[in-house]
């Protein structure tokens, strides 16, 4: 009876008891994860990668690989602080002859890695294969146009000056594939809504696998006068190209919106505009395209023209 009274008084709502219990609940917990630790485990861990080769020379035309997953085994402290993310070193892999070696595969990574985990062991290479295409790193220099299809006006107002990029160039870098893809001048996009006054903008240098490709400068300041605009009419003269002559009319009206210091002289924007046919079939009416217009002059207008 005694034994039964002496267990009753341990769990009995005494707080100094419950004090103690929790003590030695907690401390049993605590000793059996210490020692659960120092025992050896197996796991799966994502290592990070980096690829060493001659960056000066060479370049990815694709995003390298960034990790690995191997087996590993080692005692549970070192596992969990792996797992954690915790002193997770970066796996260093060689590629000796970078325009030769499309892929790595996994039983080539375990001898190259085996003495870069330090006190873990290698099991098994979860990664099957890395794949990677490097290329000779060009270098090539490309002018930049202004493209200002996005931006809009208040009613009245519109560009009054030739728009400017500054620098006017950029230099890309990169592998060879991508650099040679890119046309010869680079469109740099203006947004905006309602402008009615100058404008300077930062605008980024984009490409096609931009991530890919070193820009210098990777941002440009883009420059443009916004003024008072009207609209003028007049006829203007029409080429054909391909086509033979005689077939259409010579000229067209066309209503344009310019800048309103002009309106007086306008003579000085239209010296070099035609309107230009490329192809057509006889007896159709086609939209001659207006050729020569300074970008501050805007097409309100064209009337078509008979081709017979």
């Amino acid at each position: 009876m005694s034994f039964f009274r002496v267990i009753v008084r341990l769990f009995h709502f005494n707080r100094t008891n419950w004090k103690a219990v929790t003590l030695c609940f907690f401390g049993a917990i605590i000793f059996w994860v210490f020692n659960s630790l120092n025992k050896t485990y197996s796991a799966n861990i994502r290592f990070p990668v980096s690829f060493n080769f001659d960056q000066q020379k060479y370049s990815s035309a694709q995003p390298l690989p960034e990790a690995v997953v191997m087996n590993v085994s080692g005692l549970g402290w070192d596992l969990l602080r792996n797992n954690f993310g915790m002193k997770l070193p970066v796996l260093e892999i060689p590629i000796e002859r970078p325009l030769e070696t499309k892929r790595i595969s996994g039983s080539t990574l375990h001898g190259l890695l085996a003495g870069q985990v330090g006190l873990l062991q290698i099991n098994l290479v979860v990664t099957d294969t890395l794949y990677f295409k490097i290329e000779p790193r060009y270098i090539r220099k490309f002018g930049l146009t202004i493209n200002l299809d996005e931006v809009s006006f208040k009613d009245g107002y519109g560009i009054t000056g030739f728009p400017m990029a500054i620098p006017d160039s950029v230099l890309l870098e990169g592998p060879e594939s991508i650099i040679n893809s890119i046309s010869e001048t680079i469109p740099i996009n203006v947004s905006g809504k309602r402008i009615d006054a100058d404008q300077i903008d930062e605008i980024e240098v984009m490409v096609e696998q931009v991530d890919l490709v070193k820009r210098d400068p990777p941002v440009v300041q883009v420059r443009y006068e916004v003024g008072r605009v009207e609209n003028i009419s007049m006829k203007v003269r029409v080429k054909y190209d391909s086509l033979e002559k005689g077939i259409g009319a010579d000229s067209t009206s066309c209503t344009f919106s310019i800048p309103v210091q002009f309106i007086k002289r306008p003579g000085e924007l239209f010296t070099h505009i035609h309107g230009l046919v490329s192809s057509a079939k006889r007896n159709t009416k086609v939209l001659p395209d207006m050729v020569g217009l300074p970008p501050f002059v805007k097409v309100v207008h064209v009337d078509s023209v008979q081709i017979d």
